[in-house]
């Protein structure tokens, strides 16, 4: 069985009749990669770079000061030190938090 075929059999089986919606998307999401590597390699990773690089920085900002602080003070970690540089930005939240009243 070739690679290719393993993967697919591999997505199939992860994606039928699951009822965790993460392991479907997680599914969704290994089928599409196969297509572009089927198109070029270069063209998946310029896809993987972008959604990490997106979802970093979607997680970065963060109103658990202490935490961050705490993390800080060990040496940081990624997401820390990305939250230092965002909230020096200014950004302290992301465009989709909601208060509890429905304000944005």
């Amino acid at each position: 069985m070739s690679e290719l075929e393993y993967r697919r059999r591999l997505i199939k089986l992860l994606s039928a009749e699951r009822n965790h919606e993460v392991l479907k998307d997680g599914a969704k999401l290994a089928e599409r990669m196969i297509g572009l590597t089927e198109e070029g390699e270069e063209m998946a990773w310029k896809a993987l770079a972008t959604f990490w690089s997106e979802m970093v920085l979607y997680v970065a900002p963060s109103d658990n000061i202490d935490g961050h602080m705490k993390a800080l003070a060990r040496g940081g970690e990624l997401i820390t030190v990305l939250w230092a540089l965002v909230t020096h930005l200014g950004i302290v939240g992301r465009s989709d938090d909601t208060t509890t009243d429905g304000a944005t």
